[in-house]
C-alpha cells in the first residue's frame, strides 16, 4: 500500500497530466514550464508596466499582487508538504506571465485578465497560516490538490480562449461566456477554503469532488445546448431559401384552364418551337 505522502504526490502527479491533456498544444505548454518562479512574474509584470508608462497608458498592475501573493503562500505550502516537483511550480507561475503578454497591449482584454485574477486573489486563503493550524490532519493535502486542480481549471479556461487567433475579434462577444466558466470555478475555490478552515473529513472531499464534476458537467450541457441553438439559427439565417411550399400553395389555388391561352398564341408557339430560330426573345 502506497504512502500518504507517495498518494499525494500521484495526486498532484494525475493532474498535471490532465491539465496537459486538456490544454493539447505543446508548444504552449513548452512556453509555459519556461517559467520557474514567481521571481520571474514580477520581472513580466515590472517590464509591461514600464512598457506601458511610456506609451501613457498605464494599467493598474498592483490588482493582482493578491493573487500572486497566495499563490506565493500556497507554492510555498507545497513545497515542503509533497517536494513539488518543478512542473507543479511551473504550472502555478507560466499561465500569467502569459496571458498577461498576451493581452498587454489591449486594453479592455488585459484589464478582463488582471479582474479575473483579482478576484480569484480575494478568494485565497493564507495558506501557510491555515496549515499550520490544521496541519496534523493529513487530509488538508488532499485539499491542497483540490486547490491545484482549481488554479488549473481556471487557466485552461483563459488559455484555451487567448490562445485563438482570432480572440482580438471575438473578445467583446466571448469573453462573458468565459466569465461565467470562471465564475464556476471561483465558488469551487470559495467552497476548498471553507473547507481548507474545518476539520476535514474524507467524506467532505469526495463531497467536493462530487460537486466539481456536476458543476463543470452542467455547464458543459448548458454550454453544449446553446451552441447547438445558435447553429441552428445561423443555418436557418444563412440556407439558401425554398419555395416548395409556396409554389404548392399557389398551383391548388390555379382554376382550371390558367394559363391555356398563352399556349394557343401563335407568338408564343412560334418562340416556344426551337426549329424556327428566328425568335429568340419574346416580349410579354
Amino acid at each position: 500500500m502506497a504512502a500518504p505522502d507517495d498518494a499525494i504526490k500521484v495526486a498532484f502527479e494525475n493532474a498535471v497530466r490532465d491539465f496537459k491533456a486538456t490544454l493539447g498544444d505543446q508548444k504552449l505548454l513548452g512556453d509555459i514550464l519556461k517559467t520557474k518562479s514567481i521571481e520571474e512574474v514580477y520581472d513580466a509584470t515590472d517590464a509591461i508596466q514600464k512598457e506601458q508608462a511610456e506609451k501613457g497608458h498605464l494599467r493598474h498592475l498592483a490588482k493582482i499582487q493578491r493573487f500572486l501573493e497566495g499563490l506565493r503562500s500556497y507554492a510555498q505550502v507545497i513545497e515542503v508538504f509533497i517536494q513539488a516537483k518543478q512542473d507543479v511550480l511551473a504550472l502555478i507561475w507560466g499561465p500569467i506571465k502569459l496571458l498577461l503578454h498576451w493581452t498587454h497591449n489591449m486594453k479592455t482584454s488585459f484589464d478582463a485578465v488582471v479582474d479575473a485574477l483579482a478576484d480569484i486573489g480575494l478568494l485565497l486563503p493564507e495558506f501557510q497560516g491555515v496549515t499550520k493550524l490544521f496541519g496534523h490532519n493529513e487530509l488538508i493535502k488532499d485539499v491542497l490538490v483540490l486547490f491545484f486542480r482549481d488554479i488549473l481549471d481556471f487557466y485552461l479556461i483563459v488559455l484555451k480562449f487567448f490562445r485563438r487567433t482570432y480572440w482580438r475579434v471575438i473578445f467583446e462577444s466571448m469573453w462573458t461566456k468565459q466569465r461565467e466558466k470562471i465564475d464556476l470555478v471561483r465558488d469551487q475555490i470559495n467552497r476548498h477554503k471553507l473547507l481548507l478552515r474545518r476539520e476535514v473529513r474524507l467524506e467532505h472531499l469526495q463531497e467536493e469532488h462530487n460537486a466539481q464534476l456536476q458543476a463543470l458537467a452542467h455547464y458543459e450541457k448548458a454550454e453544449k445546448s446553446s451552441r447547438r441553438l445558435e447553429y441552428q439559427s445561423l443555418k436557418t439565417d444563412i440556407s439558401p431559401r425554398t419555395y416548395e411550399d409556396k409554389l404548392d400553395s399557389f398551383h391548388a389555388r390555379i382554376c382550371q384552364g390558367t394559363g391555356r391561352w398563352l399556349l394557343r398564341d401563335k407568338t408564343f408557339a412560334k418562340w416556344l418551337d426551337k426549329a424556327d430560330a428566328s425568335m429568340n426573345i419574346l416580349w410579354l
